[in-house]
């Protein structure tokens, strides 16, 4: 993840250092792979392109916690 560029869902993004270190504190912090976190954390850039980083953090743990309260069927 620390590299220039980062994949997500198969596209290839641009990252930021600091982008990078917030994606490994969250990822470590939601006991998620960092590929998951950046992607909740696109996921949420994409649909409030105005939104500051910390809100942004936020709504990503938000995310998470809306997503894994959903039951899962089989």
């Amino acid at each position: 993840i620390f590299s220039a560029y980062v994949a997500v869902n198969k596209h290839s993004l641009a990252a930021k250092p600091e982008a990078a270190k917030q994606v490994a504190l969250l990822s470590f912090q939601l006991n998620l792979s960092e590929r998951l976190t950046a992607s909740l954390l696109h996921s949420v850039l994409s649909t409030h392109p105005a939104i500051g980083a910390i809100d942004a953090y936020k709504r990503t743990v938000l995310d998470y916690h809306r997503l894994s309260a959903i039951p899962q069927t089989t």
